[in-house]
């Protein structure tokens, strides 16, 4: 991202953005002028985040937006704080993932890793859709890892089992 093409006035969103390639891709958008609004699921980090981007790239506007991608309820007032917030957007980084080493359901009932690195990527792009549609020509990254490779995740009703593998 250091040579990044110059965004200014452009509006962004970066999931996952308080640590690793979240956060440097915030960074990047961020030294390259955009607007960018940062996604974490603690307020504590998020503000951190936001406050190093601030002091990195003197100038730029952060903003920060706080949810649990694992919630499907969360998903949907995050893009209606995005719609509320943003007239236009321009470039969605789906970035937000983990991979947890026992079997856990969200509020949703929903396998946790499967709800964060796959749901919730399709369910936030659908939500906020219209908006990139209308702010045309916009872009939608969605980051990926290679994580799954180290274990099997537990997709199963049954047992609350440990994954294995990992």
């Amino acid at each position: 991202m250091a040579n990044a093409a110059p965004i200014p006035g452009k509006m962004c969103l970066v999931t996952g953005a308080t640590s690793g390639i979240g956060h440097e891709t915030a960074l990047g958008l961020a030294r390259a002028g955009g607007r960018i609004g940062i996604v974490g699921r603690d307020a504590g980090r998020t503000d951190e985040t936001a406050s190093r981007i601030r002091a990195a790239v003197p100038g730029a506007v952060i903003d920060v937006f706080l949810a649990d991608l694992s919630s499907q309820a969360e998903i949907r007032r995050l893009a209606a704080e995005v719609r509320a917030l943003y007239p236009r957007l321009d470039v969605l980084v789906n970035n937000a993932g983990a991979i947890f080493d026992a079997r856990y359901l969200t509020v949703d009932g929903l396998e946790r890793t499967w709800a964060l690195d796959h749901l919730a990527y399709m369910q936030l792009t659908l939500e906020l859709l219209g908006l990139m549609k209308a702010s045309a020509p916009a872009r939608i990254v969605n980051v990926a890892s290679m994580a799954h490779k180290r274990g099997r995740i537990d997709l199963g009703i049954s047992t609350g089992r440990a994954v294995t593998g990992l």
